[in-house]
């Protein structure tokens, strides 16, 4: 809050927090991490008004989608698994589609709806950006490039043309979705561990893991596209989510009760499944049974390289093209990270912006979140 003082605990966890994430309208929290169960807090008076259990997993990555009806969410074995927020229900458990991070928690699945809430980006097992369909979860494309470890964040540019994606080789690669490539990046000293695009203008913020800053100006090139040129106009919603009735047992205030029975099976919304579109059918996609991979040159640092015969990639900049007008983000010094690191009786920083700050503490064995 303003000033900075403590407001009070929302929740509190037995076991470290890995993620965080709001609806659109900031009504809801979800909050999750290596203890067992999502938990969906209610921020008008720090209720809980619903546990997700599902996951096998440490869930390090949570997701609303924009028209307010799913949660997506990304545990550390790779699985994905998507709720329908009104009844709890699980509408899709995907396994094993995300890189199995295992007890490194240096590295955090995250995943990413677009804006329109028509298709969720994922982790690839192939150092790839995978997209699933939001009502069938079958996969639509896959944009793979020159990422040579894992993909750690993920983030789509306002009007969903373009994705930014950053990977623990320390790139960050810019994509245009519809033509299946990417058409620039950056090499950082450090990795990225989160990413934002400017929502009125032609530029990415980055914050590495040492907590350094730096604005990446004029990503886009000016002969394509700007990246906040017809932004999908979202549901009108007042953001609140109505919960459908639960048993006496299931008890919305909190007990920590397997929502929707058998986690582990799949349930179809009978009433919100549609039919694919045209775009995505089945003559777009590869033989090997839906993902369409797009190959692409090697990055070679010591050479230039040519791509349809008129692009060169300048071998000091990792793969800027000539034609682009842009350049390298400086980094300013630490004053913000992504999130602190743990550290025995201190707070840990998860969220910060000019009117507070989100952070977590352990006292007695237990995790607590705090808003200031």
């Amino acid at each position: 809050m303003a000033g900075g003082e403590f407001e009070r605990n929302i929740t509190r966890f037995t076991l470290p927090i890995r993620s965080l994430a709001f609806n659109k309208s900031g009504s809801m929290l979800a909050a999750a991490g290596d203890d067992e169960g999502i938990k969906l807090i209610n921020t008008f008076d720090g209720t809980i008004a619903r546990v997700l259990k599902g996951h096998k997993g440490s869930i390090t990555g949570l997701a609303f989608d924009p028209n307010g009806e799913y949660l997506a969410s990304l545990d550390s074995t790779g699985t994905v698994i998507l709720w329908e927020l009104q009844s709890g229900k699980i509408i899709h458990n995907l396994k094993g589609i995300a890189p199995d991070t295992g007890l490194d928690v240096s590295t955090m699945n995250v995943l990413c709806w677009s804006p329109d809430g028509e298709t969720l980006a994922v982790p690839g097992l192939k150092n790839d950006v995978v997209m699933y369909d939001r009502d069938t979860a079958e996969k639509v494309l896959s944009l793979r490039g020159d990422h040579i470890q894992p993909i750690c964040f993920l983030c789509w540019s306002p009007n969903g043309k373009y994705i930014a994606s950053s990977g623990l080789d320390r790139q960050v690669l810019i994509w245009d979705v519809d033509r299946k490539q990417d058409i620039d990046r950056q090499k950082f000293d450090e990795r990225v561990c989160c990413m934002a695009w400017k929502p009125t203008g032609n530029a990415l913020a980055v914050i590495d893991i040492m907590g350094k800053y730096g604005i990446w100006d004029n990503v886009i090139p000016s002969s394509m596209k700007s990246p906040t040129k017809d932004i999908p106009v979202k549901n009108k919603s007042n953001g609140v989510v109505y919960f459908d009735e639960e048993d006496p047992e299931n008890s919305a205030s909190g007990n920590l009760s397997d929502i929707g029975g058998n986690s582990n099976e799949e349930s179809e919304p009978p009433s919100r499944k549609r039919s694919r579109k045209h775009s995505l059918s089945e003559e777009n996609l590869g033989e090997d049974g839906g993902e369409e991979i797009v190959s692409y040159l090697k990055v070679d640092t010591h050479k230039k390289r040519n791509r349809s015969g008129k692009e060169n990639l300048d071998s000091g900049n990792m793969g800027f093209r000539s034609t682009m007008v842009t350049s390298k983000a400086k980094m300013q010094e630490p004053f913000q990270p992504g999130s602190t690191p743990v550290q025995p009786g201190k707070r840990r920083f998860l969220c910060y912006n000019m009117l507070g700050c989100i952070t977590s503490i352990e006292h007695d064995g237990y995790s607590h979140i705090e808003v200031m």
